[in-house]
């Protein structure tokens, strides 16, 4: 949800839990519509600080989940403060990388695939910064800055999504032109 709102995005750019959790305690746009949020006094495995912090237990199941949660909170209550019911268009949505996301409430939940190209056959040496300068360099000036997301299926071969089928098709057909990643 961080990567698919263009404010939230501005606000918080690193969106890993651990980064987007700091940010969102510490930033003042978030301060400012920040939630109460307390725990049941039954509840000792994880306290909260005064700053609306956690214990130190990074990657804890638990933790990470009550991260996540808290994450939500002050997102749901910046949101809702600031643009009303515009929160209302992340309801029921599965938002798996910055890319792709699921409508819950919707008949179909197969995925499509049309924002997604496989690349294969590059030198193993091959880093993920390659890959994503490679595809950013044909991208439209309008487009410049979206996220380029690359998930590795073995050492020479990785899927890359864009955020639309279009901009994947755009970058596609420049490349051809070029040569500059399909011959």
């Amino acid at each position: 949800m961080l990567y698919h709102h263009e404010d939230l995005r501005l606000k918080v750019p690193q969106n890993s839990l651990g980064k987007a959790y700091e940010t969102t305690g510490a930033h003042p746009w978030f301060q400012q519509y920040n939630p109460e949020i307390s725990l049941s006094t039954e509840f000792q495995r994880y306290k909260l600080s005064s700053e609306n912090t956690l214990d130190n237990l990074h990657h804890e199941a638990g933790y990470d989940a009550l991260m996540t949660g808290i994450l939500y909170a002050r997102i749901e209550s910046a949101l809702r403060s600031h643009y009303g019911n515009a929160f209302e268009t992340y309801h029921n949505k599965l938002y798996i990388s910055s890319v792709t996301a699921f409508d819950l409430s919707a008949p179909n939940l197969e995925p499509t695939f049309e924002n997604v190209v496989r690349i294969f056959n590059f030198p193993t040496k091959t880093k993920t910064w390659h890959i994503k300068n490679l595809f950013g360099q044909y991208l439209e000036p309008q487009s410049k800055g979206k996220q380029i997301n690359v998930q590795w299926i073995g050492e020479n071969s990785a899927w890359v999504f864009m955020c639309t089928e279009s901009e994947i098709n755009n970058v596609l057909k420049k490349a051809r032109k070029t040569n500059g990643i399909c011959k």
